[in-house]
């Protein structure tokens, strides 16, 4: 079974605020609160996204040349890692909420000085800023909704969270293939970071505390707190709450390496770089290989969306249909099917067959990318909650080594004519580590991991 069963016997205030949630009929605040977090993912997904959309008129612009944009592509990785790694872990410390929010705004700011930039310098440093705030936001949203959704319907939601990010990269493309030639890349980016500062306002106004993360909290308000929080969200109060054992940040990120959780958080760290590298230089790099290939810049733009919206389908299909212990085996098929569908796109791209590259580049999204969004659920399962913030952020942080890795390398291969189908070739050797990862996961001694 994929699902691992804590070692301890001992109730803990997750089980008792999961207990309270699961027994009581789901509040319609409890969907508000959902689409709120769904609406900041989008403008995440947006706002990270929609540079591979205007990249061509970056490149007229400012005359970059390929090893130039693969760099503009990586700063915003890069500062996804820092963000997920260094701040990401403050929401175990101080709280989801005040961390939403935070990041949000800093993401919205950055995303209007982007549209402010005179050089390529200059928007390189606010796209670094950028990718903070969005690396902050992914899994500590991921973390939030975990956290007010029952049982019966967490995987489900989290693989919402995951993937409703591709919507906001369509939406970017969408705008970009449309108004870029009419009101330039400034005014798509610029309204990006609006629309994001807007939804930071939104959620001071809307966003709770996290009811587990309170009922973790020192002090004898700890109750009254999450009894608030529980009844605003449906749920029957609580009488006590179990005792939990104080978890600072930095015992956090080293507990992560201790004996019962080292070797699971290894290969998670490995399937995640390996999957990140893959995908960003699909997202990155299909508009540009594409109009190399003599395709419209319109129609690249088009083709590349697919990706995404094959990623958000899939990982909504792919959740829904499996059950929890047969989820690992899922995502092992669907990598292994989805290497298939990638040679495959790798010989209709250099047969210009555009219509099938459109439908395959759909099926790799789907597949890879879709199948990527459950192995969110599949780690949240060996985490504790008093980790899991940690665990989630430090997992997306160090996945950021491939995503930032995979647009520059690109970038240097095409830079020295490699054909467009042996740079398929090549990014499919991270998929087959990570199916290899995966296989090694129920094996490793945290299969049952102790809190």
């Amino acid at each position: 079974m994929d699902k691992p069963h804590l070692t301890t016997q001992e109730p803990s205030p997750e089980d008792a605020v999961q207990r309270a949630l699961d027994e009581s009929p789901t509040a319609g605040v409890v969907r508000t609160l959902l689409v709120l977090c769904c609406a900041l993912t989008i403008a995440d997904g947006f706002d990270l996204g929609v540079v591979a959309y205007i990249a061509p008129a970056l490149t007229a612009e400012w005359n970059l040349n390929p090893s130039a944009l693969g760099y503009v592509f990586g700063s915003g990785l890069l500062g996804l890692a820092i963000g997920a790694v260094f701040f990401a872990p403050l929401a175990d410390r101080m709280g989801r909420r005040s961390i939403i929010i935070v990041a949000a705004t800093l993401t919205g700011l950055s995303m209007l000085a982007s549209a402010f930039a005179t050089s390529s310098d200059q928007f390189l440093v606010a796209r670094l800023i950028t990718g903070a705030g969005v690396g902050v936001l992914i899994p500590v949203l991921t973390t939030y909704v975990s956290e007010i959704s029952k049982s019966s319907s967490r995987n489900v939601n989290v693989a919402l969270i995951v993937a409703i990010g591709t919507v906001g990269s369509v939406i970017a493309a969408l705008l970009s293939a449309n108004l870029l030639d009419d009101v330039g890349w400034r005014w798509i980016v610029g309204g990006g970071g609006f629309v994001t500062l807007l939804l930071a306002l939104v959620s001071f106004k809307m966003l709770s505390e996290s009811p587990v993360f309170l009922s973790r909290g020192p002090g004898s308000d700890a109750l009254q707190k999450t009894n608030v929080v529980l009844q605003r969200l449906g749920a029957t109060p609580l009488q006590s709450v179990p005792e939990a054992l104080s978890t600072s940040p930095a015992i956090s990120v080293v507990k992560l390496f201790s004996g019962s959780y080292r070797v699971t958080t290894l290969v998670l760290w490995g399937v995640f770089i390996a999957i990140n590298l893959f995908s960003y230089f699909m997202v990155s790099w299909t508009p540009q290989m594409l109009t190399q290939r003599g395709l419209s810049i319109e129609l690249s733009i088009y083709a590349g969306m697919a990706f995404p919206v094959g990623a958000g389908v899939g990982a909504i299909v792919i959740a829904a249909c499996a059950r929890n212990r047969e989820l690992r085996r899922i995502v092992i098929l669907a990598f292994a099917v989805g290497c298939a569908a990638v040679l495959v796109l790798s010989a209709l791209v250099w047969a210009k067959l555009w219509p099938y590259v459109i439908a395959f580049n759909f099926v790799s999204g789907f597949l890879i990318s879709g199948g990527f969004a459950s192995v969110f659920t599949i780690a949240a399962t060996y985490y504790s909650a008093a980790l899991r913030a940690t665990a989630i952020g430090w997992c997306m942080g160090v996945s950021r080594v491939g995503a930032v890795i995979g647009p520059v390398i690109a970038g240097y291969l095409f830079e020295r004519q490699v054909p467009v189908y042996k740079a398929y070739w090549l990014f499919l050797v991270p998929i087959f580590l990570a199916i290899l990862c995966l296989a090694y996961l129920p094996r490793c001694p945290t299969l049952q991991p102790a809190d």
